[in-house]
């Protein structure tokens, strides 16, 4: 069968040139099995206690980068012009994905190739930029209570025209905000406004603790932060311990996204943030005149109306 994502993954970060020592790289596939998979497919080969990538593994990727996603056929002939590789580096990168079930032979006599599958592979964002709309609409489509007066959800990671905020790590991806009336009680005051931050991550940084403390930096400025992975529901891996744990120590919330769906993991702990940086946050994430003016009339401040 295909190998995995994450074998996948792994592969594609290593260098024929650099060894890797055995118990970092079983740890990353996630068992013995499926290294010792991988060295009998000749992705890799021993050299002592240490790991490395072979130099047909890294053709075989060239080789399959260059079959269309949608399961059409190609030669031989044409695959070997599209790559540059000789005659014996081409077959042996042919014979190793076929040996760990990349391709399958298209039929007919000219010996074309096909992929076998590439699943999750390719339906994985090519960048971490194309998952902020479809995460934005998720949040958009949930059931907003009776008392919720507004909820604008944004998309303010930096680029895209966006200017870049107060420090390192100080803008998320996507933010939400939401005012909600408490009209109900007289010794309380008329609105409640909250804010939630998104800091999102494509599967390929998914397992990297790295976007845990960056979600963590946005406590400072929001009332609740989460860490979204870019993670298989089917997959045949769980998220690492240690990205859970950290987020569970840092009140960091946990959700997982594939495709358009959105499953949460772990709840966020609500923050105190200080005014003056929930001021910060605000100004940064209202860029536009009308999220402003939208706001401002949620909590029952006085918009001024330009005299014509």
């Amino acid at each position: 069968m295909p190998l995995t994502i994450a074998a996948w993954e792994c592969l594609r970060t290593m260098s024929p040139k650099s060894p890797k020592h055995v118990g970092p790289i079983e740890r990353r596939l996630g068992s013995e099995k499926t290294l010792e998979e991988l060295i009998a497919y000749r992705h890799l080969k021993r050299s002592g206690g240490m790991v490395v990538r072979t130099a047909a593994s890294v053709d075989a990727f060239s080789v399959f980068n260059c079959l269309p996603g949608d399961g059409a056929s190609r030669g031989n002939t044409t695959l070997k012009s599209e790559t540059g590789l000789t005659d014996r580096r081409y077959e042996a990168a042919r014979k190793l994905l076929l040996r760990s079930g990349e391709v399958a032979p298209a039929g007919g006599t000219g010996g074309a190739l096909r992929r076998a599958g590439d699943g999750p592979r390719a339906a994985a964002a090519k960048q971490e930029s194309y998952l902020y709309e479809p995460f934005k609409k998720w949040l958009e489509s949930g059931d907003k209570p009776s008392d919720q007066t507004l909820r604008l959800c944004l998309v303010t990671a930096n680029g895209g025209g966006h200017r870049r905020g107060r420090g390192a790590w100080a803008r998320p991806d996507v933010v939400a905000i939401s005012v909600t009336s408490v009209t109900a009680w007289d010794l309380v005051p008329g609105v409640v406004a909250e804010i939630h931050s998104y800091e999102l991550k494509p599967y390929r940084e998914a397992e990297k603790l790295p976007g845990v403390y960056e979600a963590c930096a946005h406590q400072r400025r929001a009332h609740y932060s989460t860490l979204v992975l870019e993670w298989p529901p089917d997959g045949d891996r769980k998220v690492p311990a240690e990205i859970e744990d950290e987020c569970s120590r840092l009140g960091v919330g946990l959700a997982l996204m594939w495709g358009s769906k959105v499953t949460p993991q772990l709840e966020p702990r609500r923050n105190s943030p200080a005014p003056d940086k929930l001021q910060e946050f605000l100004e940064d994430a209202l860029s536009r005149d009308e999220d402003r003016t939208a706001y401002l009339q949620a909590i029952g401040r006085v918009v001024a109306v330009d005299a014509e």
